[in-house]
C-alpha cells in the first residue's frame, strides 16, 4: 500500500514535470513512470514499452491540464468571494463609525445651539428691562445686572472661540506647526493670565518646573491646553486651595501634570469628560459656569500631537490631569 502511494505521487509529480518540460524529455519521463525499477537499475526499456509509456504520459498530461484549467476559475472565484466579504465587512464597519460620528455631532450641535441661545435670551431680557424700567432700578441693582451681563457675554465669547477652534480641527483647517519651545516660559505666561481669576477665589497658583525642559509642539495649542486645564482646576478648587503645574521628561515622552486640591470627580464624570456627545458642564465651587467644550478641545489638540491625556481623581481628593507629548530633540 505504501509503495502504491509513493508510485501515485511519483506519477503526479512527473506528470506536472511532463506538463512543463521540453517535449524531448517526455520519453524519459514516460519510461520512468512505466518501469521505475528498470530505470533505476540502468536497464533500457524496449521500443514498445516506450510507446506505451509515452501514451500514458500524454494521457496523464491531458488529465492534469484539464484539472488545472478547471481549478483556476474555482480559485479565482474563491479569492473574489473572500475579497468581497472583507470589503463588505470594512464598509459595514466604516458606515457604523460614520453614523455614530454624525449622531455625536448632531447631539453636540444641539447642545451648542441651546448654550448659545440662553445667553442671548438673558441679554435681550436685561436690555428690555433697562429700556422700560431704567429709572426704577437702584445703583446696586444696575451693578448686579451689569455683572451678570458681563459673565454671560464672556461665557458666550469663550464658547464661540472654542467652537471655532474645534470646527477647524474637524475640517483640517487649523494651523498646526510644531517647533522646539521651552516649557517653563509657556507655563508662566498662562499662569500669569489666570492670576486674576485665581486671586479672586483665593486659590494659589504655582509652577514646579525648574529645569529648562523643551517641548516639541505647536505653542498656541499647548498654551490653549494649559489655559483650559488650569482654569478648570481653579473653577473646582475652594478658597485656600492650590493649583500646581509640574513636568517630567524621558527619552520619548514629556509628561505635563496639572494637579489641584479641589472637589475631585467620580468615575462616571471622568468617563464622559471628553465625550463630545456627553458634554459635561458643571458649575464651579462659587457657581462659575463653563462651556463644557474646553476639555474636548484639549483632547483634540493633544491627539493632533500624537499624545495622550489622562485623569486621576476621587471625590473630595482633588484632580490630576496628566498630558503626555512625544518628544523630538532639536
Amino acid at each position: 500500500m505504501k509503495n502504491d502511494h509513493l508510485f501515485f505521487l511519483r506519477i503526479i509529480c512527473l506528470g506536472f514535470a511532463v506538463c512543463i518540460c521540453h517535449p524531448a524529455g517526455h520519453s524519459c519521463a514516460a519510461a520512468q513512470i512505466t518501469h521505475p525499477t528498470q530505470m533505476m537499475d540502468g536497464e533500457t526499456p524496449s521500443p514498445r514499452e516506450l510507446i506505451v509509456a509515452q501514451a500514458q504520459s500524454r494521457r496523464i498530461q491531458r488529465q492534469l491540464i484539464i484539472i488545472l484549467t478547471s481549478s483556476i476559475p474555482l480559485i479565482l472565484l474563491s479569492a473574489l468571494v473572500y475579497t468581497l466579504r472583507r470589503t463588505q465587512k470594512r464598509l459595514v464597519r466604516q458606515q457604523a463609525e460614520l453614523e455614530r460620528a454624525n449622531a455625536n455631532k448632531d447631539r453636540f450641535f444641539s447642545i451648542i445651539a441651546h448654550d448659545l441661545r440662553h445667553p442671548f435670551q438673558t441679554l435681550s431680557s436685561y436690555i428690555r428691562l433697562m429700556e422700560k424700567h431704567a429709572a426704577d432700578f437702584t445703583p446696586s441693582e444696575i451693578v448686579e445686572m451689569t455683572r451678570d451681563l458681563k459673565e454671560g457675554v464672556a461665557i458666550t465669547a469663550d464658547l464661540l472661540e472654542n467652537l471655532l477652534e474645534w470646527s477647524q480641527c474637524q475640517t483640517g483647517t487649523l494651523h498646526f506647526q510644531r517647533n522646539n519651545h521651552y516649557l517653563g516660559p509657556m507655563v508662566d505666561r498662562v499662569l500669569q493670565q489666570a492670576y486674576s481669576m485665581a486671586n479672586a477665589k483665593g486659590v494659589l497658583l504655582a509652577s514646579a518646573i525648574e529645569n529648562p525642559i523643551k517641548i516639541y509642539a505647536d505653542r498656541q495649542m499647548v498654551e490653549a491646553v494649559l489655559r483650559n486645564l488650569i482654569s478648570n482646576a481653579i473653577k473646582f478648587t475652594h478658597s485656600g486651595g492650590e493649583v500646581v503645574v509640574c513636568a517630567a521628561e524621558s527619552e520619548k515622552w514629556l509628561e505635563l501634570e496639572i494637579r489641584d486640591t479641589g472637589v475631585g470627580m467620580n468615575s462616571m464624570t471622568m468617563k464622559n469628560l471628553f465625550q463630545i456627545d456627553k458634554r459635561v458642564s458643571t458649575r464651579g465651587t462659587e457657581n462659575e459656569r463653563g462651556t463644557g467644550l474646553g476639555l474636548v478641545l484639549c483632547k483634540e489638540f493633544v491627539d493632533l500631537h500624537g499624545g495622550e491625556i489622562k485623569i486621576q481623581s476621587e471625590p473630595g481628593q482633588g484632580t490630576h490631569f496628566i498630558v503626555t507629548f512625544p518628544t523630538e530633540k532639536s
